[in-house]
């Protein structure tokens, strides 16, 4: 595809949406996806460089009422700080597990 001059031809342009496509269903394939439920109180940690991501809608329940509350919340993580406040907690809680490991890469 041209990006010098912002022109493309026809065919760059629909080879461009077939790729498109394409990688859009491998991200939705069930094989490809892993749904959490999490309940009041829970979290999820998700490696940003490691792994794509997404919320799905919801509906009010009976159980939930009509009105339901979602609460998103963001924050970033220097691995190295949060590996070495788990290790300061390991040693002070005389914790021999879960083995804590060096570098974040081992846990992807």
């Amino acid at each position: 595809m041209t990006v010098a001059n912002n022109k493309s031809t026809t065919e760059e342009v629909l080879a461009f949406y077939e790729a498109y496509y394409q990688l859009s269903k491998l991200f939705n394939s069930s094989s490809n996806l892993v749904s959490v439920h999490l309940k009041p109180g829970q979290i999820v940690m998700i490696h940003n460089t490691r792994v794509l991501h997404g919320r799905t809608g919801f509906k009010a329940t009976p159980e939930t009422g009509t009105k339901v509350s979602r609460w998103l919340q963001s924050t970033f993580l220097e691995w190295d700080m949060v590996f070495s406040k788990l290790r300061i907690l390991q040693k002070n809680l005389g914790l021999e597990t879960p083995h804590l490991y060096t570098e974040s890469n081992d846990f992807f």
